[in-house]
């Protein structure tokens, strides 16, 4: 793996911690009702989506298609998808980030 390939790994490790910082303790409703956080979150949610893509470009031997997508797709995932089925904490690991989906 490169290191550029790991710089931008942590940018979206990075972006999932910001958003569990952004979203804790909020109900649905209330990140629902919340523009700013709202907004901060899809801010994130880009940044995190740039780097997979540009890893994507960068280091195709080390970050193969298969792993960027099933990243992104838990970076990507609807914010407000599954109501009800509460917040859950983001995984600490690089490998196995998901981000919180309410």
């Amino acid at each position: 793996m490169l290191p550029e390939s790991i710089a931008l790994l942590w940018e979206v490790r990075e972006a999932g911690t910001k958003i569990a910082e952004f979203i804790r303790g909020l109900d649905e409703e209330s990140f629902r009702r919340d523009e700013l956080r709202r907004s901060a979150v899809e801010r994130q949610l880009e940044i995190a989506g740039e780097a997979l893509n540009n890893l994507r470009r960068q280091d195709p031997v080390g970050a193969p298609l298969s792993a960027t997508s099933t990243a992104r797709s838990r970076v990507h995932a609807p914010c407000c998808s599954g109501v009800g089925s509460g917040m859950s904490a983001p995984a600490t690991s690089m490998s196995r980030m998901t981000l919180p989906v309410f």
